[in-house]
């Protein structure tokens, strides 16, 4: 019997990484991590972007802002939760971080090639090492959901 609460303590003190809770949060020491992961991801994304023709001039579309708003909302809310929160979280306290992290943006990379061509899923798979850092790095769900955010409203409404 002694064992078994043994074990039981130490499954107990593992500090995996939070499950179940969707911190949302936006803490002002969460500012510089965002920008960071903004420009880690545009540095990144757009010379394949570009050097692939993948990213070219795109139609401007009918401004509707409160539209914009709630598709761009539904999309990084889905991702972060699906991507970061449950497969990233569940691999990381399987695997560890990098493995986690690997993974997990390998599969978020290869399942945007549902609907767009290559380069967009090299430029999502790097996205999500960034975002699942991100997740790691701040333990809330509004670090990466705030970057992601930016990265779509940078890809619809600012470039090329």
């Amino acid at each position: 019997m002694g064992i078994k609460l043994e074990r039981n303590l130490q499954f107990e003190t593992r500090t995996p990484l939070s499950l179940g809770v969707i911190d949302l949060r936006v803490l002002a020491k969460d500012v510089p991590l965002v920008l960071i992961g903004f420009i880690a991801t545009l540095v990144v994304a757009l010379p394949i972007g570009y050097g692939t023709g993948f990213l070219v001039s795109p139609t401007p579309p009918a401004f509707e802002p409160l539209d914009w708003f709630i598709d761009i909302a539904k999309i990084v809310f889905f991702e972060e939760i699906l991507f970061r929160a449950l497969i990233f979280g569940g691999l990381h306290n399987r695997l560890g971080l990098v493995p986690a992290i690997v993974l997990s943006a390998a599969i978020f990379g290869s399942l945007h090639l549902i609907q767009f061509p290559m380069p967009m899923a090299i430029m999502a798979g790097w996205a999500g090492v960034v975002l699942a850092w991100q997740y790691a790095k701040s333990r809330r769900l509004s670090t990466p959901i705030l970057t992601h955010a930016m990265i779509i409203v940078v890809q619809f409404f600012v470039l090329p």
